[in-house]
């Protein structure tokens, strides 16, 4: 009849909504590469709504960190390992010294430089966004070859120069940003060199490239307040402690978290 007809098509329009509010509220899965200390992890965690699903770290200190705060996400450990893991963002800091000042800057011919692996990753996880990190050096030495290599698996990618400040920081540590989607949308206008707030404040010291120095310590003490400093890092009496080391090879998270917000 009719009415069983109508109650019929109203259960199966149920379903279907029941569905579609499922798929909507389906996290969306990342996978973090290079983890360190877990700041991009920390930075998903703030947003809400994605799920780490793995880590790729072999540092045994920032392995522990990682245990700690994330026992239910497995480490893959060298990113040689993972093979074909589907997820919807892939984010990391691959290693920088083949780029960093303090090395030699061999660029690409150092054999700690792993971007080649961390595409193979990309490539195989059918990943629509990508969120890497490193250090400025890197402009001369190997971002144009990124970039294409993004744009060679079907990504729209950029690249931009964020230090620290621009989130707030009470020190500048610039660094490049590349953010990629399989789809030519941009991100709100975060292309290019982002202007510190050291720029903004005023002050007058540059680098050689014209870039502003960060925050001094003459800076207000309202900018520091900013920042949680329950925190302290121990002082060893010979060498460097884990903690310094694994904050100095750790992303700001909260650039991270506005770069995944856009």
């Amino acid at each position: 009849s009719m009415f069983m007809l109508l109650l019929r098509c109203r259960a199966v329009g149920k379903n279907l909504l029941q569905m579609r509010i499922k798929k909507l509220m389906k996290k969306i899965k990342h996978l973090d590469l290079f983890s360190g200390i877990g700041g991009f992890a920390l930075a998903a965690k703030r947003i809400g709504g994605i799920e780490t699903i793995g880590f790729s770290e072999i540092e045994q200190s920032a392995s522990d960190i990682l245990k700690h705060h994330h026992p239910n996400v497995r480490n893959y450990g060298d990113i040689r390992k993972i093979k074909n893991i589907k997820c919807d963002i892939i984010t990391g800091g691959f290693p920088c010294q083949p780029f960093s000042s303090m090395g030699n800057g061999d660029g690409k011919k150092d054999d700690r430089y792993l971007w080649p692996e961390m595409l193979r990753v990309i490539s195989e996880s059918g990943c629509k966004w990508v969120i890497a990190e490193n250090v400025p050096r890197i402009i001369n030495l190997a971002l144009d070859d990124v970039l294409d290599d993004l744009e060679g698996q079907g990504f729209s990618a950029w690249a931009a120069n964020i230090p620290a400040c621009a989130a707030q920081a009470p020190h500048f540590r610039p660094r490049v940003w590349v953010v990629a989607h399989r789809q030519s949308i941009g991100i709100n206008g975060v292309v290019g060199e982002c202007k510190s707030k050291a720029a903004e404040d005023g002050e007058s010291g540059r680098h050689s490239d014209g870039r502003p120095y960060g925050i001094n310590s003459t800076m207000p003490a309202s900018r520091w307040e900013t920042w949680d400093g329950k925190s302290r890092v121990c002082r060893v009496v010979n060498g460097v402690s884990q903690r310094i080391h694994g904050l100095g090879n750790a992303i700001v998270p909260q650039v991270a978290e506005q770069l995944i917000r856009c």
